[in-house]
C-alpha cells in the first residue's frame, strides 16, 4: 500500500478551499508552497524565533480573490516573499489565523475575513495610489480684522 491509497479510519473534513493554480504558481515561485509546515514541533520552533511573527496553520486572503493560500508563516522571514506576492497581484494580503478562515468561517463576508486579519502585507501599487491622491485642503473662512473693516466702512 502506496502513501496515496492510505485511507484515515475515521471521516476527513471536507476541504473548504480550492487552489486558483495562478495564485498557487505565484507562491510556490516565491518558496511558499501550499500547506507548507515550517517544523515539526512548533513549541521549539516559537523559542527558537522569539519576537517574530509566527502564524501556524495561516490563511492568506485577498479582497478580490477570497482565500488564495494556507499554511505555517514566519512573517519576519517570509515578509520579502510575501511582499512580492502583494506587489505582483496588485493587492494587500491579509493573514488570519487558522480558525478565522477555515471550518466554514471561510464563507463569511471579506470585509468580515479582513476584520480579523493578524498582519497586513501592503501592496506597492496600492500604497502609491493612496500617496497620489491629492489631499482634500479645506479652506479657512477668513474674518476681517478690525483694519480691514474700517477700511471698507
Amino acid at each position: 500500500m502506496t502513501a496515496k491509497d492510505y485511507k484515515p479510519p475515521y471521516q476527513q473534513f471536507p476541504s473548504e478551499f480550492n487552489s486558483d493554480p495562478d495564485c498557487y504558481v505565484l507562491f510556490a515561485t516565491n518558496g511558499l508552497i501550499l500547506g507548507r509546515m515550517i517544523a515539526a514541533s512548533k513549541s521549539t520552533y516559537c523559542q527558537e524565533h522569539q519576537g517574530e511573527v509566527v502564524i501556524f496553520n495561516a490563511n492568506v486572503i485577498t479582497k478580490t480573490h477570497g482565500k488564495i493560500w494556507y499554511g505555517d508563516l514566519n512573517i519576519n522571514l517570509d515578509f520579502d516573499n510575501l511582499k512580492n506576492i502583494a506587489d505582483h497581484l496588485g493587492e494587500d494580503l491579509y493573514v488570519l489565523m487558522e480558525g478565522d478562515a477555515r471550518f466554514g468561517y471561510e464563507n463569511d463576508p471579506i470585509d468580515v475575513l479582513i476584520s480579523k486579519a493578524r498582519t497586513v502585507i501592503k501592496c506597492k501599487k496600492c500604497k502609491d495610489k493612496k500617496e497620489n491622491k491629492k489631499p482634500i485642503i479645506k479652506k479657512k473662512k477668513t474674518t476681517k480684522n478690525k483694519k480691514d473693516e474700517n477700511k471698507s466702512n
